[in-house]
């Protein structure tokens, strides 16, 4: 489980990721690379979750990531055509088939899906979607830095040393920057008026 690798590692990674988030070091050059290429992955991750959540409250959405070089900053948006009560039943029903599925193998994981599955049929009915739709962008980038830097803490499906350092890296960069973002505009009124 922890031996001294996984502490070289996920330190080494844990001071790239700050580097790469902190305004005066990110523009430095090799950490201007790393904080461009961190920021993209972590803005498809963000319009994924958005695109992800769309769907399954029953808009259909494609999900469009605009990224230039030189740019402060790569952005994002999900393009949606409104909500189909034809593809919510499609959705309903493919929650339902999944948990069937994950009870039928035996998994455990049955049970957290059909509560999740339950939720959104509940939320779906409320005013709520577009709400979670709204948060599910960083919610998502959240999480998966959190599966990542699961990943390489307990050796999950690394082939290589480069590998678990990656996941390092994307792990803490994914969630330190939507912490880091999210204190910047509770507390921090010209970041509050640049993203509103």
């Amino acid at each position: 489980m922890f031996n001294r690798a996984t502490l070289i590692v996920m330190s080494s990674a844990l001071i790239v990721a700050l580097l790469a988030i902190s305004p005066t070091t990110s523009v430095v050059f090799p950490f201007y690379i790393a904080a461009a290429g961190l920021h993209m992955a972590d803005t498809m991750a963000h319009e994924m979750g958005h695109t992800f959540f769309y769907w399954l409250f029953g808009q259909p959405a494609i999900p469009m990531i605009f990224t230039m070089f030189g740019a402060d900053q790569a952005g994002g948006m999900s393009l949606t055509i409104g909500h189909s009560w034809f593809v919510q039943i499609l959705v309903f029903l493919g929650l339902g088939y999944f948990c069937y599925r994950l009870r039928e193998n035996g998994s455990f994981f049955w049970i957290p899906a059909v509560c999740f599955s339950l939720l959104i049929l509940l939320l779906s009915f409320t005013s709520y979607p577009e709400l979670i739709i709204a948060y599910m962008g960083h919610g998502s980038s959240i999480f998966l830095g959190g599966y990542l830097l699961f990943r390489a803490w307990v050796y999950v499906d690394w082939r290589s040393r480069v590998e678990h350092w990656l996941n390092a890296l994307f792990g803490f960069f994914m969630t330190l920057s939507n912490f880091h973002f999210g204190y910047g505009l509770a507390y921090d009124e010209y970041r509050r008026g640049d993203y509103m």
